[in-house]
């Protein structure tokens, strides 16, 4: 698969690893980024696995492209671990780019705080997930100190599950009528009328 790319990107040197539990949005992530030119994608299915990938690989990854709603640990506790130094064989200035389903004001804050270098909110095309990492990769930024990362509140995923990111295509449109519909269809039945009672006493 080809997508458009921007004319100084070249990613042939580049290796990323996506994190998301589901399969379908770690292929469809990676779909994009070798269409894009990316010389590899490495996969973990949570937090806990990325953290194994990066003990062993760290090195080589030159970016992390992370789902935020995850549980029972988000990608922003990832980011937060990376900033901090606790891995190391990765750099605290590898890129990380957060995908989440919504823009929540208090996950936009804490990944600004943890000196995130992308922020996207699905639904996402293929070109722009892509224009998300090139900013990503180019991105500079003054590298604080660890207390200042561990000390950044986080969102806690486990208590708020959020909708899955989206990549690739629009999700299809919810009919409004529906939940209305479901809601009368659940209603129970209206009450017998007396006599029907009466007939169902003799009839025992």
């Amino acid at each position: 698969m080809n997508v458009n790319v921007p004319s100084d990107l070249n990613l042939s040197k580049t290796t990323f690893m996506v994190v998301d539990a589901k399969a379908m949005y770690r292929e469809m992530v990676q779909s994009a980024l070798l269409g894009a030119g990316a010389k590899s994608v490495k996969h973990a299915t949570s937090v806990d696995k990325a953290i194994e990938t990066l003990n062993r690989y760290g090195q080589e990854i030159n970016c992390v492209v992370c789902d935020w709603d995850m549980t029972p640990v988000g990608g922003l506790e990832l980011l937060r671990k990376i900033c901090c130094r606790t891995l190391p064989k990765t750099s605290p200035r590898t890129p990380v780019v957060i995908l989440t389903a919504r823009a929540d004001a208090a996950a936009v804050k804490a990944a600004m705080a943890l000196d995130v270098n992308g922020f996207a909110v699905a639904p996402l095309s293929f070109e722009k997930l892509v224009k998300t990492v090139s900013h990503a990769l180019t991105r500079t930024w003054l590298l604080q100190q660890p207390s200042h990362y561990a000390a950044v509140p986080v969102v806690d995923t486990a208590i708020q599950p959020e909708p899955r990111v989206h990549v690739g295509k629009e999700p299809a449109r919810r009919d409004p009528a529906a939940p209305a519909a479901r809601a009368v269809a659940k209603q129970p039945p209206p009450p017998a009328p007396a006599s029907a009672k009466l007939i169902n006493v003799h009839m025992t």
